[in-house]
């Protein structure tokens, strides 16, 4: 946890945008997730050997956030790749993409290159995936 601890700034391509948000994680393992000066979500870190994930509930909706992460300490002094899944905005479908976790602050340009192609590093989850399970299921386990 010692590693852990301080402020962060995560970088990631949202649904519509890119992120530059604040990170800040606590000797005890609570963190927050600060979205324009203000904490928008509050997690815990579950911290193992190898690897870490931050589970976030959002303040408002009670929606869950993670992100994982690798636990090697040249990269928890600098910066790591994260792995976040979240849900959309007002929607009930997912997010999934690749961010990064960094002590300082990049240029936005930076972390965009760094990441690469957004369509490489971010997935959306679509309606008609959902609605195909939902016939799935209607059909197997209702006929």
């Amino acid at each position: 946890m010692k590693l852990l601890k301080g402020k962060w700034y995560h970088y990631f391509y949202g649904v519509d945008r890119f992120w530059e948000d604040e990170v800040i994680i606590y000797d005890n393992g609570s963190c927050e997730y600060i979205y324009n000066g203000e904490v928008r979500e509050i997690g815990k870190v579950i911290n193992q050997a190898y690897q870490s994930t931050i589970l976030f509930e959002d303040i408002k909706s009670k929606k869950l956030f993670s992100m994982i992460f690798d636990n090697q300490s040249y990269k928890l002094e600098n910066a790591c790749f994260t792995r976040n899944i979240d849900k959309q905005y007002e929607k009930e479908l997912y997010l999934y993409s690749i961010g990064i976790l960094s002590r300082k602050p990049i240029e936005l340009e930076v972390a965009k290159n760094i990441l690469g192609d957004m369509n490489k590093v971010r997935m959306l989850e679509e309606n008609e995936m959902v609605d195909r399970l939902s016939i799935y299921l209607r059909d197997v386990y209702l006929l």
